[in-house]
Formats: structure tokens, sequence, C-alpha cells
């Protein structure tokens, strides 16, 4: 028998009884929608926690640190080093020191960072209110919003172009050994630029200012590769120059952790509603079984052999598996999209950003068609296997 005659044969006895066959495929329909929902909801949630704390090109850079037990500094020599590895596309470093800020009689500690804007780019810092440092910058200033409550200030926009007193407490070992700068005076810089942050005070000065002072040393760089495939492995050519790395893929790993498990949980609730489907599939191929009894005696005594009546009730199973496999994908994809459109526009009227909980990968789609195919060959064997034992006489003798 052939594949198209048998499809046809399992096609009839479907459309031939319809209202049982449209409760079975609405039972894998509800299963399988109940799994494409609850899991794009843990992809979702997923997808939104780690756009809220990285970007995709955040996760081609690693933060690179010298290490405290040893005598390898992180200078001018150490990121030429890091520029020639294989797979770098850049180096940036920065500089971390105390410092005090002084504005119309107000004096407060701050940390002060020396930085460059690409540097600022590849850390996310935005600059509300200003703007980042200009060319050949030089005495110039952003700072947070908690600097400027400390120092009194509550006019965030008017501070701009105001000149402010800083002084540098940088460590002895950011500092060259021959360094005979004078730390104890005040220098003077103009505020180019607002970050809104009320957490630690801090500032950001031009990276060139600090080094005019005699820091030869950096606290901290990042180094951007030319691929995530190629983060671990310039990590640890970075870790064998005695350099200690951290890397924000390490924190969305975490997440990705957490977040499959929480996947498996919510995917579970699904799949206890697809054993149901599977139950009442099995139920109505046991039945339709028995109602075509004296059919398959008759293939049997017309010279079908017993592969050709497995593999129409085998094309029975594959049929309703599949089709409330691709019904129920339909399904929950339309519900969680519509779920998403109606947040999005209760967001919009609040006046919030747009936000997406629920997000369904193309292979989970792929997946629990399977998962609907494999359910329809498992629930259809059973009653194939019966209709093969089954003895051509007693099948026409049968009532």
């Amino acid at each position: 028998m052939k594949n198209k005659f048998a499809i046809k044969l399992a096609l009839k006895s479907i459309l031939g009884r319809k209202m049982r066959s449209l409760i079975t495929i609405g039972g894998v329909t509800i299963g399988i929608a109940a799994i494409i929902f609850l899991v794009s909801l843990g992809y979702g949630l997923q997808k939104l926690v780690i756009n809220q704390i990285t970007t995709m090109e955040a996760l081609r850079v690693i933060d690179i640190f010298p290490e405290k037990s040893t005598v390898v500094k992180l200078n001018d020599e150490s990121i030429a080093k890091l520029k020639n590895l294989s797979h770098v596309e850049d180096a940036n470093q920065l500089i971390n020191i105390a410092g005090k800020i002084g504005f119309g009689g107000s004096v407060t500690d701050t940390v002060v960072y020396g930085a460059d804007n690409e540097y600022l780019r590849l850390s996310n810092v935005k600059v509300d209110r200003g703007e980042k440092f200009p060319a050949e910058a030089k005495n110039v200033a952003i700072v947070n919003q908690s600097v400027l409550e400390l120092l009194g200030i509550k006019d965030y926009q008017n501070v701009l172009s105001k000149v402010v007193k800083l002084r540098f407490i940088p460590s002895k070992g950011l500092l060259a050994e021959e360094n005979k700068t004078d730390f104890s005076n005040d220098f003077e810089y103009k505020v180019i630029g607002v970050i809104d942050d009320r957490s630690t005070p801090y500032l950001y000065v031009p990276l060139e200012d600090l080094k005019a002072l005699g820091v030869i040393n950096y606290s901290q760089s990042k180094v951007k590769v030319d691929s995530t495939s190629q983060l671990a492995s310039v990590r640890k050519q970075i870790e064998n120059l005695g350099l200690k790395t951290v890397s924000v893929s390490d924190t969305v790993a975490q997440i990705e952790q957490i977040f499959s498990v929480f996947r498996i949980v919510l995917g579970s609730f699904g799949i206890i509603a697809m054993i149901v489907a599977s139950l009442g599939m099995f139920n109505t191929l046991t039945v339709s079984l028995m109602e075509r009894t004296r059919e398959v005696g008759i293939m049997k005594v017309l010279g079908a052999k017993k592969k050709d009546v497995r593999k129409v009730f085998l094309a029975e199973a594959l049929i309703l598996g599949f089709t409330g496999g691709i019904s129920g994908a339909l399904v929950g994809f339309i519900f969680s999209n519509m779920v998403n459109f109606g947040l999005n526009l209760l967001a919009a009227s609040s006046g919030y950003d747009k936000v997406d909980v629920f997000y369904t990968p193309p292979e989970l789609i792929g997946l629990v068609v399977a998962i609907a195919l494999f359910v329809g060959i498992v629930t259809g064997i059973y009653p194939a296997r019966r209709a093969v034992k089954i003895n051509p006489l007693d099948a026409l003798r049968y009532e």
C-alpha cells in the first residue's frame, strides 16, 4: 500500500467522525498552546531581564583588573599587549581615584573616574543633561546627581558650565615613583554634563588630565572582542598575562540557568495538559479501531499486509497529532502576542516604555510540533498493533 493511499484512508476515517476528531484535535491544541504560552513567558521574562542589565555589544566586552597579589601593572605597556591579542578590536582604560569636589562653599568627598568617550560608551554611561567630552577635552567634568545633591545644588540644568573645584587623592600604586605633583592643590573644572544617577557620588574627568598629573597605572580596562564566540578564548589569553577578567556574560549565563529551571517549571504545567490530551487521542484511536474491525478484516482478506494496516492507523494518529500541534502552536503564539499588545497599550497609556513579557523562539514552535507528532506516534502504536493482530475471519464476524 502506498503512503498516499494510507493517508487517504486515515483522512476518510477522521472526517467521517468529525465531532470526535475535533474534540481530540482540540485537546492537543490546548496542550500545545499551553506549552507555547507558558514557555514563551519564561523566554520573554529572561530576555526582558537581560536587556535591562546589558546590551548585545556589552556581551563582547571584557572588564580587566590588575591582580592585587602580583607585580603585574595595568599600564600603557599592558594596554598595548591587550590590543595586539587576536580577536581584540579595541582596549580602553579607566583611572579610579578618590577626590573632593567643592562648589559655592560646599565640599564633599567623591569618586573620580578618568576615562574617554569610548570607555563611557562601552560602559553604557548616559549623559542625561549636557554632553560627553568634546574633542581634546581638558578640565571638564561630568557629574552625577548624587554629587550635586551633596553640594546642595537642586537646579541640575543650570549647573552646566559652572566651575567646580576638584582635589585628587590618588593611591601610590597608580603614580610613577618619581612623581612630584602636589595633590593638595585644587583644580578648576567646568561641568559639561549630568548623569541621572543618585547612587554613590562620582564624576568623570578626561583620562589625559589624570595622566598629565603623573598617573601611569590604570585601575581598570575594557577590551572589546570581535565576536561573542571568541570571548572565552580572549579571556584566557588575558588571564595568562596575569590580569583578572570579569564579563557581563557571566551574569547572563547565571540568569539563563535560573530561567531555564523557570521555563521547565512553567512547561511542566503545559505537559500535564498535553498528557491529558494524549489520553483523549489514545481513547479516540482505540474506539476507532473497534468501529473499524470489519474494515480491517476486509482489508486483510483483499490482500493488505500487516505493515499496510499498521500504516493506516499510524497515519491517522500522526494527522491528529500534527493538526493539533500546528493549531496549538498558532493559538499559543497568537495569544502570547495579544497579551504583549495589550500590555504595550497599557504601558503607552501610562507613559511607560514598550515591554514584551512573551517571546517565542522559532525553535520552540518546531519543538512543540515535534512533541505533538511524537505523542501521535506513541498513542497510535497500541491501536495499530491490535489492528495488525486481528484475525480476518473474526473481524468479518464482528458486529
